[in-house]
């Protein structure tokens, strides 16, 4: 009998910069990885509800959630058993909201705004760069450069 998955929501978070449209990354001291925010989703918890106070935990921004962007899963070893495990994470278009205030956890070191190309250049992950490029293009504009699909480049997830 197979587990049910760990579920898990995280939100590709965007904003007007100087240069154009940003989003938001985040950096993981160990393993070292350039990620999107995201965590488990607590008991009684909505994906939605989750996404949004990850964000804010992991950046201390308050956002609000502007579109479902779609789901991703990936396998992890647990580490209690070694034993291979699934997470299905729901991905949100989100915006700030609300002033910042400090980032409630330290297991990331960097946090940073960066055009959608860096971001799909930097993120660790095939599943996070393809929320970008989902992202991009919900909200109306072309994806380019590292965001097309021909330039994915294969690192696992």
């Amino acid at each position: 009998m197979q587990e049910e998955p760990v579920l898990a929501a995280g939100g590709v978070v965007v904003r007007n910069g100087d240069q154009g449209l940003q989003v938001l990354i985040i950096h993981k001291r160990q393993p070292p990885e350039w990620r999107l925010p995201k965590g488990r989703i607590e008991e009684g918890e909505t994906p939605e509800r989750a996404a949004v106070r990850e964000v804010a935990e992991e950046t201390g921004l308050t956002c609000e959630v502007m579109k479902e962007l779609g789901q991703t899963e990936h396998y992890f070893p647990e580490k209690a058993s070694g034993k291979q495990r699934c997470k299905r994470t729901t991905y949100y278009l989100m915006r700030q909201s609300g002033p910042p205030s400090p980032p409630r956890e330290d297991t990331f070191d960097v946090i940073e705004w960066v055009s959608p190309d860096e971001a799909a250049a930097h993120l660790t992950f095939d599943t996070e760069r393809e929320m970008v490029k989902k992202a991009v293009e919900a909200l109306g504009h072309e994806a380019s450069g590292y965001l097309s699909a021909a330039r994915l480049r294969p690192r696992g997830r």
